[in-house]
This record gives structure tokens, sequence and C-alpha cells, in this order.
């Protein structure tokens, strides 16, 4: 009976009876309408998912109406939303009293108010699925284009990290020949590691340049492949400097001993060890933190009994501060040095890591 009534108000054009008999066939396909009616103008604004059908809708609800043929509607406007979206998919109308347009195919079975009054209305047929008529992509192709992106994404991986080394070494070697030469300035700016400050410069470059990159590869791989590579070259191309210098140690212990690299790098490695209790470029790290100035002769490294008194000597004639205080200082702030710079290079790579992929996101959304 309640079918009925809806029914019989439908017919007169009782929007609420209207959208209940719309509704009863469209909410199993995932479509809710609403139904205003003013002026003799009918609206109806359908919300789905995605996007309603244009032609399956308009088609339902134009044979719908006209079924019941209320006398106070003479026009029909169809919008189609989607959840928080005010701006209409799509907007169309149309008039009762002209005929169906020729390209517009009627839904095969009728609308449930065409069909004799009964208890129970018949749901409008399913809406038909649309059909993918595009060729499925070869596999061998797909293969070989994610092979290709990714090659390309390995390339510019290296070219980052080339492009860093680059400005590290110009760096240092301005540094080596120009700044730590300048008597006392020069010994307390390579204690503190002033060319480190690079590191914004250098880190800025790879953090972008990888998520640039990012949008070669398929979302979730790109962002996993730049915080694994980041992971990697991070610690090396901090402590970049630091192999150079180490290496650049040795060739002046045997220039100035005049033996070859092997014998000069026993050579330093006896001494740090006796330093800091291990050789080679561990033992180098571990000392420079403390000490960034090291001796190049063999017979300083036997006597020398603190090698930061040397710096801090010179400078304690200029700031009249006590040789031990300064060398404590020095050895202090050595690790919270390298620490500092450390944190700024984890800070600046991943910063700039999220912009380069807000950058791949929007090229992607505009295009």
């Amino acid at each position: 009976m309640a079918q009925q009534k809806t029914l019989e108000l439908a017919k007169l054009g009782n929007p609420q009876a209207i959208k209940v008999l719309m509704n009863q066939s469209l909410q199993p396909k995932g479509i809710t309408v609403k139904v205003g009616l003013k002026n003799n103008c009918l609206m109806v604004i359908a919300e789905s998912q995605t996007p309603a059908d244009q032609s399956f809708l308009v088609n339902f609800i134009r044979q719908g109406v006209a079924n019941l043929n209320p006398p106070s509607v003479q026009r029909v406007v169809v919008q189609a939303h989607t959840p928080g979206n005010s701006t209409p998919a799509w907007r169309t109308g149309f008039d009762l009293n002209t005929s169906m347009p020729a390209s517009v195919t009627p839904p095969p079975v009728p609308a449930p108010v065409a069909t004799p009054v009964t208890t129970k209305t018949k749901k409008l047929p399913k809406t038909p699925k649309k059909t993918d008529k595009s060729q499925p992509i070869n596999p061998f192709f797909k293969a070989l284009v994610f092979a290709l992106k990714t090659l390309v994404y390995a390339l510019l991986f290296a070219a980052l990290v080339a492009l860093g080394f680059s400005i590290k070494m110009g760096a240092l070697l301005i540094a080596e020949s120009r700044i730590y030469t300048i008597q006392i300035l020069g010994d307390i700016l390579q204690g503190i590691q002033v060319i480190e400050v690079l590191n914004v410069l250098v880190f800025a470059i790879l953090g972008m340049g990888l998520g640039v990159a990012a949008g070669l590869l398929p979302k979730k791989s790109g962002i996993y492949a730049g915080a694994i590579l980041v992971i990697i070259s991070l610690p090396v191309l901090v402590v970049l400097t630091d192999l150079v210098k180490y290496n650049d140690w040795i060739n002046q212990v045997a220039d100035v001993e005049r033996v070859t690299y092997p014998q000069a790098e026993k050579i330093t490695s006896s001494f740090l060890k006796t330093r800091v209790g291990s050789g080679g470029f561990l033992g180098f790290y571990l000392h420079t933190a403390e000490y960034p100035v090291l001796p190049i002769k063999q017979v300083e490294m036997n006597e020398l009994s603190n090698p930061n008194l040397g710096v801090a000597s010179r400078f304690s004639n200029f700031a009249k501060i006590h040789p031990q205080k300064i060398a404590a200082l020095f050895s202090i702030s050595g690790w919270g040095i390298r620490l500092f710079y450390f944190l700024v290079a984890v800070m600046t790579v991943i910063y700039h890591f999220q912009e380069g992929l807000k950058v791949v996101k929007i090229t992607a959304k505009n295009n």
C-alpha cells in the first residue's frame, strides 16, 4: 500500500515521492538522488563515488518522469556530483514535451513507474559496464619501459653523487690551499671543519634530485628506493672529505720521509694506534675529531704528546688562554661539530626529498 501511495504522489508531481521511486532502482548501483521542484522545473541531483554515466542516468530519468507525466513538471535538469565536490561533474536538461535525441538509446527495461501498480516495483536494469576497447599493454614492452626508467634513475643518482663529490672536493682544495694556511684563523676553521657547511648545498641537491627522480618509478618504489639510496650515500658523502684528507696526509708523510705509500701508511697507522687504539682510516677519523692538525714527520709523531697543543699554543699567544684549556676545548667540541653537521645533512636531504616528491605530484596533476 505504501508503494501504491508513493506512486500516486509521484504522478501528481510530488518531488519526495519521485525521489523515493528513483532511489529504489539507483541506490543498488551506487547512485543516490535528491529531487526538488520549482517553477515547473524538476531538479535531480545525483551523487556517486565516481561521476554517474550521463547517457544511462539521463535516459532513466527521462523515461521515468515521462511515464509518470506529472502535470506540474515541464522541464527536468540533471546534475552529477561526487562526494565533497560542490561543482557538478556534468549538468544537462531537457523538456518533457520534446522527443528523445536520436543518439540516445532508452534503457532496455522500463522504469519502475511504467509498470502496472502493484505492491512491489520492478528495478531498472543494471548499468551496462563500460568495455575497455584499448588493447592490453604487451608485458615485454611494459618490462622494457620499467627497465629503462630504472636505468635512468640509477644514472641520475650517480650524477647527483658525482656532483656532490665535485662540490666537496673543490671546496676542500680551496680550503687546503687558501683558507687553512692562514695563521691562527686557518687552524680554527680547520678545527671546526668549516667546509662541511657545504653539506647543506650537497644534500639539498641530492634530496631534491632523488625526489624528482622518484617520478620515474612507481610511487612506493620511488620513495623506498630514494630512502635506501639516501641511507647509503649520506654517510659516504659526509666522511668524503675525511677520506681525501686521510689519503693526502699519508702522501705528505711519504714525501717528507721519502718512503713508499704503503710504508707511510704503516707509519701513520702505528701513530694512530698509540693515540686512539685504531689504525687506518678509522683511527684517522677518531683522531681528527679531537685533533684536526696532524704531524707529517715521524719524529714529530714519536715526540708529540698532544697533537693539538701546537694549534692551541699558537692560538694561546693571541687569546692569552692557557694552551691546555684550548686543547681541551678542541677535543670536546670536535665530536659535537661532527654531530651537528651530520644532523644538518640528514634534515636537509629529508626536507628536499619531500619537496622533490611534491614537484612530481604537481607536475603529474597538471598533465
